[in-house]
């Protein structure tokens, strides 16, 4: 493949997938990504570069040759863009040097250039992105001024920048937003107010922002590439006071539950396979012990919706609760807080410390999500959070038309309900506008013997109460249950066994293995 061919896979791989389809065409192509996709194909910055401009720029009858030749001129092009931001303003004055410079040649070249390729680039480039679902900013032809710069810069003027977000994740900080967490878009821009969160955190950002409103009268531009940068945002952020990078202290990944059992209220930490880390009662230790391993998501308020895996008496921690239907329940240590709480009811005092159990209203539905979830896994034998069991794997419910990447492979599917059939392994799914969802099918391991044709017989061993595959020339084959079905659901096998357990009189008729075990369960 040509070294043109490499570098455009790579910027569509980065920001052109189809989870991004109904987007705006975000190109940020800077110094960083350059470096990236140097790296990429296995060659320095400056070789990159090189190659582009000789298989792009040099004289040739048809530079055009493809999808990918266009692509490249424009991430080329937005990258001589990148370079006019320090000075201040977009302008042929600035521009034009710039890309000079990046593909080693004169003006006068430039602009004859300009004058056979320029608006037939942008023109196949805008069609492939209208044919792949891209949102751009057209630009008409016009015979004079910025003729041919037009293109690149009416692009670049709506493009926040690597530096731009370094501030703007400072305001994920100011609200407690944790990074990886788990929060559909709706619902990030009910926490985030987009018209005075940004705009004074540098003048770049003030000019993106008038732009954008300025020639759409909505900020929905902006939102794409601030949500994105946040599905994949690490923790670090500009301190606007201190003017210096931090990250943001957040805890290592645990799962937070609420156990309620006989009135008394417990906290249960977990790693995100499920398993128990510690547990601890809400007593006069409780601030000392969730500090080890929870960050506040609110001042004060710790929500939670139902367990997941059906527990009644088990609740699951979370930012928002996903169905408006369903009660939650809210720690609450803030007594300015209790307000919000205003006609429900407190389950458990200690103190300072109140539990809610709430359901949706004016007052709490800051606590629920907004509904636009795309889709969900429904069902499923799970044996730990996000791990199924082959065979049982769960329902994709769709709850719109849309295009997703399941293990980076585009699939196109309508609303409804689709029945996975998985192999054992990860699989990742990107839906647009939310978080990358992994899951794992796995196996179920089997630790007693396996049955074979040398293990064919039960032994039953009363002492022990139990049975056990064995290899014997004689003995019980199977276990003889008579199966289920309405007509005999009064006289089923187990119904029968339950009683007998219970000491009530019952009869087996021929059915040995209930024999057997009810024996097994006598046996002194």
């Amino acid at each position: 493949m040509k070294t043109y061919e490499l570098f455009t896979r790579y910027v569509i791989d980065t920001f052109l997938t189809h989870d991004k389809k109904d987007e705006f065409a975000s190109l940020v192509i800077d110094e960083q990504f350059m470096e990236s996709a140097a790296n990429k194909i296995e060659v320095s910055r400056d070789s990159l570069v090189k190659n582009l401009c000789l298989e792009l720029f040099i004289p040739c009858d048809n530079p055009i040759r493809d999808i990918d030749s266009i692509v490249a001129i424009v991430a080329l092009q937005l990258y001589a863009a990148s370079k006019c931001e320090s000075d201040g303003e977009y302008s042929v004055n600035a521009y034009n040097p710039r890309l000079c410079e990046i593909i080693n040649c004169d003006i006068g070249y430039l602009q004859s250039w300009y004058r056979d390729n320029q608006e037939k680039v942008w023109g196949k480039f805008y069609e492939w992105c209208a044919d792949n679902g891209f949102i751009v900013r057209e630009c008409q032809p016009r015979p004079y001024k910025n003729r041919f710069i037009q293109y690149p810069l009416e692009l670049a003027k709506y493009l926040l920048n690597r530096e731009d977000m370094k501030y703007i994740t400072s305001v994920f900080n100011r609200y407690k937003l944790q990074p990886y967490e788990n929060i559909f878009y709706s619902d990030f821009w009910n926490i985030i107010n987009i018209r005075f969160d940004f705009r004074q955190l540098n003048n770049h950002i003030q000019k993106v922002f008038d732009s954008v409103f300025e020639d759409t009268e909505n900020y929905d531009i902006v939102k794409s590439q601030v949500y994105n940068h946040f599905l994949v945002w690490g923790g670090e952020y500009i301190d606007t006071y201190e003017l210096r990078i931090k990250k943001t202290k957040s805890k290592e990944r645990f799962q937070i539950h609420l156990s309620d059992k006989n009135d008394i209220y417990r906290i249960d930490i977990r790693k995100e396979d499920r398993s128990k880390i510690t547990n601890f009662q809400i007593d006069s230790t409780f601030y000392q012990e969730l500090d080890k391993y929870y960050s506040y998501k609110r001042d004060g308020i710790i929500i939670f919706q139902k367990d997941s895996d059906g527990d009644l008496n088990y609740w699951d921690e979370t930012r928002f609760i996903g169905d408006k239907n369903e009660s939650g329940l809210a720690i609450v240590s803030n007594n300015f807080q209790r307000s919000k709480f205003y006609g429900a009811t407190p389950v458990f005092y200690y103190r300072d410390i109140v539990i809610y159990e709430f359901k949706y209203n004016e007052l709490t539905k800051e606590f629920y999500s907004s509904g636009e979830q795309i889709f969900e896994f429904i069902g499923g034998l799970r044996i730990s959070r996000g791990i199924y069991l082959i065979g049982g794997e769960p329902i994709l419910r769709v709850h719109k038309d849309c295009t997703y990447l399941m293990n980076g492979k585009t699939q196109s599917v309508v609303k409804g309900d689709y029945h996975l059939v998985l192999p054992e392994g990860e699989y990742s799914f990107k839906f647009p506008k939310s978080r990358e969802l992994k899951i794992t099918m796995q196996s179920p391991s089997n630790k007693s013997i396996l049955w074979s044709e040398v293990f064919c017989k039960w032994e039953i061993k009363k002492k022990e109460k139990k049975w056990l595959p064995v290899e014997n020339a004689e003995g019980i084959i199977g276990l003889n249950f008579e199966p289920y079905s309405k007509s005999n659901i009064q006289n089923s096998a187990l119904k029968k066994w339950v009683k007998a357990v219970q000491n009530e009189k019952v009869d087996f008729g021929n059915n040995v293995s209930l024999k057997l075990l009810n024996n097994t369960n006598k046996y002194e």
